[in-house]
């Protein structure tokens, strides 16, 4: 931060002894401009497309994985599909925690209190829901 002071003032210090001595020549030569104005030049514009390339990557990752289902429906299909594998549904009974919506909370009621549940998917199902309680509490 320093430096850029310092080179912003020998900048302006070259441009007065310029138009002292009615010589614009002179002060194209320090190498305190060059650099400053080579990054006015050339950094601004490129701050402003990585600034843009920054948003639209956000964008992007924002709405990736979208498609036609929506969560929690997605992950409650799954908790609920038998024939699913274990560790998907494990990790729907998870993700479902997020989810303060009754339907999220119903699938994962009716998991926790199946006596022919597969007892690991039952207790995340009761872990999830405990915590969306807590949730609820806090807020």
């Amino acid at each position: 931060m320093i430096v850029a002071i310092s080179g912003f003032l020998r900048v302006r210090a070259g441009l007065q002894r310029a138009a002292a001595t009615n010589d614009p020549e002179e002060y194209v030569h320090d190498p305190a401009f060059q650099i400053i104005s080579f990054f006015w030049v050339h950094g601004l514009p490129m701050l402003v497309l990585l600034a843009l390339m920054i948003f639209a990557a956000k964008r992007l990752a924002r709405n990736s994985g979208r498609h036609d289902v929506v969560q929690p429906d997605g992950l409650i299909d799954v908790l609920l599909d038998r024939d699913a594998p274990f560790g998907d549904r494990h990790d729907a009974a998870m993700d479902l925690a997020d989810y303060d919506n009754p339907e999220a909370i119903n699938a994962l009621t009716k998991v926790k209190d199946d006596p022919s549940e597969d007892a690991d998917i039952a207790e995340e199902a009761g872990q999830s829901l405990l915590e969306i309680d807590r949730r609820k509490r806090t807020n």
